[in-house]
């Protein structure tokens, strides 16, 4: 190809001509300066080093501000054990918990402030070194002027909601959506799904007899949610669910977890460990993998109250009579946008996975070594005597089953000691029986699930939440 013809369409030859007599040749482009940048993190990859073969992760980080905007520097996480600890460190900043999260892409525009230094090698060649790093948000993606505007929606329109309807169509982009879907369509079940989940949103389930008390309790919830986690109201999602209860859902991207087939063991450690500490009880069974609550601006079967959408400053300030009279109309609203991430959100969110592998790994030495319990938990005694209340009843009745597995149990004596306090604590028969057979099943899977956790979901038919 001559260059006569790539000009063309393009310019005039004598016009290049000029500019390349008139341009001097850049300089090799050096090191940077030492010193703080505030960059962004455009990449991620699995490496190997060229001397040794080492294996390691490398974060590639991009300045977006100042006299150097543009330019490109790169920090190693060596995966040795020597390295191991500091590679823990730098990466757990960024939401990365697990091996398995290293093959996955990294969120995209991740702000960060960097330290740099500099370094100089035996043969007198200077390289940058990254020092530490801190993340100081997620920045939202350049718009594009030529994308066509959104056509807003004319009428409130029931949407998604929950932590595990999520997780199962949320997975087709990390490879188990096809699995799930493929199970749904073939058997017309989610029953014995056991792959991988994920959500945008943790929910936390408030559900009492009264609903001043539940009012309350959402509403120390909520402002502890947003004093923890330094957010602000409207990035929290708050529904009023139509009948006894309150829904509360909390942005994952704070901790930017990655889908795991354990995905809702952690949300379940998360969530009761945040709750513990704001002094609320919560419904700890709908922590399953595809657990789905019902949509917002959907109506109660029971009470014709729709589920309505409330702002911090509603929930906070309104009359519970008040937030029951909304509930008469739906009502639209707007997904807020996403967080940024937050420190101490990563630091529970790697607490809750520590737990659970630690109660995995206390489960596995029992199985292999065939020890049996010296006797009954004081909690499953108490179940059988007092049952439970609300917040507490689907864990509990799940774990005093669990527990009399340990002993050999069968199902028909496990209903005639359980039936009877778990229908005075408020469950249905057939969820009595659901998280009796699940709890008896626990103990005897290969498949490990943390004491608690609902192994079989409900048929799509029982999807409803009961508050």
């Amino acid at each position: 190809m001559r260059l006569s013809d790539i000009l063309n369409n393009s310019g005039d030859k004598g016009d290049l001509n000029k500019l390349w007599r008139e341009t001097e040749a850049a300089g090799e482009m050096g090191p940077l300066p030492a010193g703080e940048y505030v960059t962004h993190i455009v990449g991620g990859e699995l490496e190997s080093s060229r001397r040794n073969e080492t294996p390691g992760y490398k974060l590639t980080f991009k300045v977006i501000e100042g006299e150097f905007k543009g330019r490109l520097f790169w920090h190693d996480c060596w995966l040795t054990s020597a390295a191991l600890p500091q590679t823990k460190r730098d990466l757990g900043k960024l939401g990365v918990t697990s091996l398995e999260q290293l093959e996955k892409p990294l969120p995209r525009f991740i702000r960060c402030k960097c330290k740099l230094g500099l370094r100089k090698d035996d043969d007198g060649n200077e390289r940058n070194r990254v020092k530490t790093f801190e993340v100081i948000g997620i920045d939202a993606p350049e718009s594009d002027t030529f994308a066509p505007a959104a056509t807003p929606p004319t009428e409130p329109a029931p949407t998604a909601s929950t932590a595990t309807e999520t997780n199962a169509t949320e997975a087709t982009n990390e490879g188990d959506g096809d699995v799930f879907r493929e199970q749904l369509n073939a058997t017309g079940s989610t029953r014995n799904y056991t792959g991988v989940c994920w959500s945008r949103w943790l929910w936390f389930d408030i559900d009492r007899d009264e609903i001043d008390n539940a009012t309350a309790d959402a509403r120390r919830l909520a402002s502890n949610l947003t004093e923890r986690y330094g957010i602000a109201g409207d990035e929290l999602l708050l529904f009023y669910s139509g009948s006894k209860g309150f829904h509360i859902g909390l942005p994952t991207s704070l901790w930017n977890p990655m889908p795991s087939a354990l995905f809702h063991a952690y949300c379940r450690q998360f969530a009761e460990s945040v709750a513990t500490v704001s002094s609320v009880a919560i419904d700890s069974g709908v922590y399953d993998r595809v657990r789905a609550f019902r949509a917002p601006n959907s109506k109660h079967s029971k009470t014709s109250r729709y589920k309505r959408f409330l702002t911090l400053d509603e929930l906070l300030n309104l009359k519970a009579s008040r937030i029951i009279e909304l509930a008469a109309e739906p009502i639209p609203f707007e997904l807020p946008m996403a967080p940024r991430l937050n420190s101490q959100a990563v630091r529970d969110w790697q607490a809750a996975i520590a737990s659970v592998e630690s109660q995995q790994a206390v489960a596995t030495d029992k199985r292999q070594s065939g020890s049996m319990p010296s006797g009954l938990n004081r909690s499953t005694l108490e179940f059988i005597r007092d049952g439970a209340t609300n917040g507490d009843r689907h864990r509990l009745l799940f774990s005093t089953a669990a527990n009399l597995a340990e002993f050999g149990c069968s199902m028909e004596l496990a209903l005639a000691l359980l039936s009877e306090s778990a229908l005075d604590s408020g469950l249905s028969p057939s969820e009595v029986r659901r998280q009796i057979e699940c709890g008896l099943k626990h103990n005897r899977d290969r498949n490990y699930q943390p004491a608690g956790f609902v192994i079989s979901p409900p048929e799509p038919s029982e999807m409803e939440d009961g508050n």
